[in-house]
């Protein structure tokens, strides 16, 4: 996680606009081997949540067993032929297989993977600034959209008074891959701009800013930057897991 601190004056526009993410996997077992997997939730507990109610639907006895790492994270199944199964579940394709196949093989004769699932996960990030606009915080890699915000507005109050308070900028809090970056002034005023195709265009952004109230205009500069990482993507290796998945189930 990373957070730029500014004991400036706030002003600005967003260029970015806020993002979903549906990003949480969660799988619950009940008996006779029934497995469900709820994909693509809103958050970690709506994934269990959903995860068991799907599995209440088709099976008794249904409790929660593993749920992916926001990062990114492979979860793979592996079943044996006597209807046996045990799941792996690790950011490395690789790992996740051979521990679903080293413990498949621990309750069942004939392993082989049944199932794999990337969760691309989801990472946020929010700026907040307090109400005088003479402090700001950036706050990004969070797990959820509360977290994100919740660091910023917690990091921007800690370099506040007490009546100061902090709240969340609109328009800056994100879950993709974004960069933002901040412009101060020789007023010591500060813009903020913000990109989702590079740190450039973030910085230019803030400065193009920033240029709309200086006086002189050249006295803008860069004062800082940072990059929210966004959803991590499958690796490579996740494409020989997902045809085994495949060729299972014919």
């Amino acid at each position: 996680m990373k957070q730029i601190l500014s004991s400036v004056i706030f002003a600005g526009a967003s260029l970015l606009a806020p993002a979903h993410a549906f990003a949480y996997m969660a799988m619950a077992a009940g008996d006779n081997d029934s497995l469900f997997i709820a994909r693509d939730v809103a958050t970690p507990e709506d994934a269990r949540n959903a995860a068991l109610q799907g599995c209440a639907q088709h099976a008794t006895n249904c409790h929660f067993t593993s749920d992916a790492f926001y990062e990114g994270t492979a979860l793979i199944i592996a079943k044996g032929k006597d209807g046996g199964w045990a799941a792996g579940v690790d950011r490395d394709p690789d790992a996740a297989a051979a521990q679903a196949m080293r413990d498949c093989k621990t309750v069942a004769k004939s392993c082989a993977i049944a199932m794999a699932e990337w969760d691309n996960g989801a990472v946020w990030s929010a700026i907040a600034s307090n109400a005088s606009r003479t402090h700001t915080a950036m706050h990004t890699g969070a797990m959820t959209r509360r977290d994100a915000e919740g660091f910023a507005v917690r990091n921007c109050q800690l370099a506040s008074a007490p009546n100061d308070a902090c709240s969340v900028i609109a328009g800056f809090t994100t879950s993709g891959h974004a960069y933002y970056a901040t412009a101060r002034d020789g007023k010591n005023a500060v813009s903020v701009g913000a990109s989702t195709v590079s740190r450039a265009v973030a910085e230019a952004g803030a400065l193009d800013e920033c240029r709309k109230t200086a006086s002189p205009a050249d006295s803008c500069k860069i004062t800082g930057s940072a990059e929210n990482p966004g959803p991590k993507a499958a690796p490579a290796s996740m494409q020989r897991y997902v045809a085994l998945a495949e060729k299972f189930g014919k």
